[in-house]
């Protein structure tokens, strides 16, 4: 489903996203977020979207 967007096995990790240290990540995943719907229109990227807004609310 994240057709090997770097950092997608953060998604499914039990860490938080927040801090300087994964902007990186973030970036990628909501880059991902914002043009799969568009190149895969027939996958649904809400759980994906749910889950990384998951992980930039856990507090460390």
């Amino acid at each position: 489903m994240t057709k090997g967007t770097s950092g997608w096995q953060l998604l499914f990790a039990d860490v938080s996203l927040r801090g300087d240290e994964f902007d990186w990540v973030v970036d990628g995943l909501r880059s991902m977020l914002k043009t799969f719907p568009d190149l895969f229109p027939k996958h649904d990227c809400e759980p994906l979207t749910r889950r990384l807004e998951e992980r930039l609310s856990r507090r460390r």
